[in-house]
């Protein structure tokens, strides 16, 4: 068997420390490979230097809510292609570099053009909240940007009455 240099595997994912994030951009000591298993965080966030090769497996954990649960969840979901992209851009930044697709051309195909606006996937009770603060009387009055699922905004309100009525209970027990 032909001598393979010795691998360094760094994870890097937005719940590290920040002094554990910052190994990846230290130089690998010569004759060492590193292998950086990262999550959506390197996509645009940063610049790795002198990454040759990115193995996309084609999906990421991303938060919505779920009005049936009336909570945010994380789940996994494929990645849209526009995402696909960013991720293949990230290898061969300063340096000629790869990337490998663990998913087919009709998955790729398959994929959403953009990720949803993060809007149409969250819990609307604090922008309900900020929009009344600023003396907004009608939400569906809103020139949003990226119009919110109408059942989303209609439960926004509930959702902070309910906040209320909690607060209210603490108040009230002590």
């Amino acid at each position: 068997m032909p001598h393979l240099p010795r691998l360094e595997v760094l994870p890097l994912h937005a719940t590290l420390p920040v002094e554990e994030q910052t190994r990846v951009f230290a130089p690998a000591v010569r004759g060492v490979r590193r292998l950086i298993v990262a999550t959506n965080i390197a996509e645009t966030s940063v610049t790795l230097p002198h990454v040759r090769v990115v193995i996309d497996a084609g999906q990421v954990k991303e938060k919505h809510y779920a009005n049936d649960k009336g909570m945010e969840v994380l789940s996994v979901v494929p990645i849209s292609q526009s995402a696909a992209t960013q991720r293949a851009g990230r290898a061969g930044r300063t340096a000629a570099g790869t990337v490998w697709r663990l998913y087919t051309e009709a998955q790729f195909k398959s994929m959403p053009a953009a990720p949803a606006p993060e809007i149409r996937r969250c819990n609307l009770a604090n922008v309900v909240l900020g929009l009344k603060r600023m003396g907004l009387k009608e939400l569906h009055a809103v020139d949003w940007l990226d119009p919110p699922e109408p059942a989303a905004l209609r439960q926004a309100p509930l959702d902070t009455q309910w906040g209320r009525g909690l607060q209210k209970r603490r108040v009230a027990a002590s």
